[in-house]
C-alpha cells in the first residue's frame, strides 16, 4: 500500500484486535473481556496520536492525494481481517 506510510500500515495491521472484537461481537461469535476493550482502545489511541498531524494537515492532503484512498483500503483490509478471524466451526 503505497498510498499511506509504511509505519501506519504496520500499526494498523497490529490493531487487528479492533475489528475482530467489533465484528465478532456483532455476529455473536465472540464475547470479549473488558480487558480486551481497554487494549483495543489504547491501540486505537496510539494510531490516532501517530497520524493526527498528517490527517489534520492541509499541506499533506494537497501533496499526497491518495492518502484518503489508502486509508479506505487499510480500513477495508482490517474489516476483512475481522470477518476471517470470526469464522465459526460448523
Amino acid at each position: 500500500m503505497k498510498m499511506v506510510s509504511y509505519p501506519f500500515v504496520v500499526l494498523s495491521k497490529s490493531a487487528k484486535v479492533i475489528p475482530v472484537i467489533l465484528i465478532g461481537t456483532l455476529r455473536g461469535v465472540y464475547t470479549p473481556q473488558p480487558k480486551q476493550f481497554v487494549i483495543a482502545f489504547f491501540i486505537t489511541l496510539g494510531l490516532v496520536i501517530f497520524n493526527i498531524e498528517k490527517v489534520l494537515s492541509k499541506k499533506s492532503k494537497d501533496s499526497d492525494p491518495g492518502f484518503a484512498q489508502g486509508m479506505v483500503l487499510v480500513g477495508m483490509s482490517l474489516a476483512f481481517d475481522g470477518l476471517t478471524q470470526t469464522q465459526t466451526d460448523k
